[in-house]
């Protein structure tokens, strides 16, 4: 019986560090290794998590996720003078989750949110396109029940 070859796996390039500090990160991770599981330190009580956003030290917060809580709500919260509503999220105007600026950032409901980032209204799978997703499907489905 002839040995199925293997695809050749697409090999990732090294990236510039997410958190500005200008080092190269391995192509499989988003930030520099030496930075650790808690992002890169942006002065006392502040550092960028792995997905990019600024987390400030506020442990009294009701929000705080030990004892951090996002920049971007802090702001926001200034701003309104009030706390923000559990079914309140902070939108970037410009997608850059650094850039807390008040002129930047949105109140919008989880539902609005949603809608910003997913597909626009009246949007179709093409018929490849369905058929490449089916099959996607297929796959994930069989190895949950072969795990089961």
């Amino acid at each position: 019986m002839a040995r199925a070859q293997r695809r050749p796996r697409h090999r990732k390039e090294p990236h510039p560090c997410e958190c500005g500090c200008g080092e190269l990160a391995n192509p499989y991770e988003r930030f520099v290794g030496h930075h650790g599981n808690r992002g890169v330190k942006r002065g006392p009580g502040r550092y960028i998590n792995y997905f990019g956003y600024v987390l400030i030290r506020r442990p009294s917060h009701p929000r705080a996720h030990g004892g951090y809580v996002a920049e971007h709500r802090l702001v926001m919260e200034e701003q309104l003078g009030r706390p923000l509503l559990r079914s309140e999220v902070v939108h970037h105007v410009n997608h850059i989750k650094t850039d807390n600026r008040p002129e930047n950032l949105v109140i919008l409901t989880n539902h609005t949110h949603g809608a910003e980032h997913g597909r626009p209204r009246g949007w179709h799978m093409t018929t490849e396109e369905r058929a490449l997703h089916s099959e996607r499907m297929r796959r994930v489905w069989a190895k949950r029940k072969a795990h089961s």
